[in-house]
């Protein structure tokens, strides 16, 4: 597995607004990381990515994929392997962006979870069919805002929040299945990957 960190400056950034007629939204991103990558036959896509700093000068974006990206014209690019080593760990500090949804009850729709109590208890909910456990009062939930773009002319709104803590690894293939392919909704666009780093008995 590959992680690749992409840095665009300022300069770079402002030349993708003029080429994208002065506008450069979630989804002309979600475009630009696309075509780093090579369309294979029956497979929709094999890699994740998500913006570390969205608000800063430089621009940085993460990307895990099974292939190292092609060349690429719009940002400074760092590919390294991520050793299977890496996932063997029994403890990890985790960072994740999270599309966080839910099934309604009563409706049976598809609705943003709402409110830190509320979304700290959902993932933690969630976290044994991700492979971990999260460590009782390490969990942090920020940045709760949405994403929006329009795709194909239409308006799309995505629900988003942070979560960072430590977990206690629970079933080692679906941690890595997790690690790899990502969790949650919304990974097209920018949201479930796990970022990770090994820690000694729960410990930094």
């Amino acid at each position: 597995m590959k992680a690749t960190l992409l840095r665009i400056s300022r300069k770079q950034y402002m030349e993708l607004r003029r080429q994208n007629k002065d506008f450069f939204d979630a989804y002309s991103l979600h475009k630009k990381i696309y075509d780093l990558f090579p369309k294979k036959e029956g497979v929709t896509r094999d890699f994740l990515y998500r913006v570390l700093d969205a608000d800063a000068e430089e621009k940085r974006i993460l990307i895990f994929s099974e292939d190292a990206p092609q060349s690429c014209d719009f940002a400074e690019m760092e590919v390294r392997d991520i050793p299977e080593a890496f996932l063997e760990a029994d403890y990890y500090g985790f960072d994740v962006q999270i599309n966080p949804v839910k099934r309604s009850k009563e409706t049976g729709k598809i609705v943003p979870v709402k409110g830190r109590d509320a979304l700290a208890e959902w993932f933690t909910a969630k976290a044994p069919s991700y492979g971990f456990e999260v460590i009782p009062g390490s969990l942090a939930v920020g940045d709760t805002n949405i994403v929006q773009f329009n795709k194909d002319g239409k308006p799309v709104t995505l629900a988003k929040a942070v979560f960072t803590g430590r977990m206690k690894v629970t079933d080692r293939e679906q941690f890595k299945k997790s690690v790899n392919e990502g969790i949650g909704k919304g990974k097209a666009f920018g949201f479930g990957l796990l970022q990770v780093m090994p820690l000694q008995n729960g410990l930094i």
